[in-house]
C-alpha cells in the first residue's frame, strides 16, 4: 500500500518537474550567432508587440534571418518552401539565412515552429576587419583583397554583376555552399556589393605564405638558412624522374 502511494507521489513529482522545465525553457532567450553580431531573441509570447508591426506590411523579397524553436523537421522545411522561403545557409542557434520571394513576414512569424524573423542586413555580411581596412584604404585610394561568398543557385546574370564590382578576380570556386570569389575590391564598391541579395558574406583575403619549409628541412636536411632548398635537394636528390606509387588500399 505504501509502495503504491510512493509511486503516485513520484509520478506527480516527475510531472511537476517536467512542467516546470518546459515552462522555464519556453521563457528562455536564444541567440543567433552571426560572425560579426549576436542577436538575442525572445520567446514568441514575449514578442507579440513586434509581431503586430509586421501584420500591415506587404509581401517582401530579399534575405532574412529565420530562427526556429528547435531542429527543423523535413515537413517544416517543405512548409517554408511552399510559402516562398528558400533556406540558404544555417546559422547557430537553429537559424537560417533565407531568401524570401514575395513572402508575408507575418505569416512566417505566425508558424508554430518559427521563433523569430528579421532582415539579414548588408552590415551583417561584412567581417569587422574588412570594414576597418576598407575605411582606412578609402583615403589612400587603394584596393583591398577580399573573399566573397555568393549564394548557391545564383542566376548567371547576378553572378556576373557581382564579378563586375570587383577590381580583379584571382580565383573562383563553385562549391555546394555557394560560389567563392577571391580578388580585390575598391572600398567605395563595398556597400554596393553587400546590397546584393546573392552575397552572403565578405571577408578580408588572408596573405598566403609558405609554411612547409620547416617540415621539408626536417626530412631533407637543414643548412641553417631561410628560403633555401633542403640539403638533399642541394646535393641533386630532388625527386626528378622518379616514379612513385602510393599503395593505400587499407589491406595489411
Amino acid at each position: 500500500m505504501n509502495d503504491g502511494r510512493l509511486l503516485v507521489k513520484g509520478c506527480l513529482l516527475f510531472a511537476a518537474f517536467s512542467l516546470l522545465f518546459q515552462t522555464s525553457a519556453n521563457s528562455q532567450t536564444k541567440r543567433i550567432r552571426l560572425r560579426n553580431e549576436t542577436i538575442i531573441t525572445e520567446p514568441k509570447s514575449g514578442a507579440s508587440e513586434k509581431v503586430q508591426s509586421y501584420l500591415s506590411q506587404p509581401p517582401v523579397s530579399g534575405l532574412f534571418l529565420v530562427q526556429c524553436e528547435g531542429q527543423l523537421k523535413p515537413s517544416e522545411r517543405e512548409e517554408l518552401k511552399s510559402r516562398g522561403v528558400d533556406l540558404v545557409k544555417y546559422v547557430p542557434e537553429d537559424a537560417f539565412i533565407a531568401k524570401f520571394s514575395q513572402v508575408s513576414v507575418a505569416q512566417i512569424r505566425g508558424l508554430s515552429f518559427v521563433r523569430w524573423v528579421g532582415p539579414y542586413r548588408p552590415d551583417h555580411k561584412v567581417h569587422p576587419r574588412l570594414a576597418a581596412a576598407a575605411q582606412a584604404k578609402a583615403q589612400a585610394s587603394a584596393v583591398v583583397p577580399i573573399i566573397v561568398l555568393v549564394s548557391p543557385k545564383t542566376p548567371p546574370a547576378d553572378l556576373e554583376s557581382i564579378r563586375s564590382k570587383l577590381s580583379s578576380i584571382d580565383h573562383e570556386s563553385h562549391l555546394r555552399l555557394g560560389t567563392v570569389l577571391r580578388g580585390t575590391l575598391e572600398p567605395a564598391q563595398l556597400e554596393a556589393l553587400t546590397q546584393s541579395d546573392a552575397v552572403l558574406w565578405v571577408e578580408p583575403a588572408p596573405k598566403r605564405k609558405l609554411v612547409d619549409e620547416a617540415a621539408s628541412k626536417l626530412v631533407g636536411g637543414d643548412d641553417g638558412n631561410t628560403g633555401t632548398p633542403t640539403v638533399s635537394q642541394q646535393l641533386g636528390y630532388g625527386g626528378a624522374g622518379v616514379t612513385v606509387c602510393v599503395a593505400d588500399t587499407g589491406i595489411d
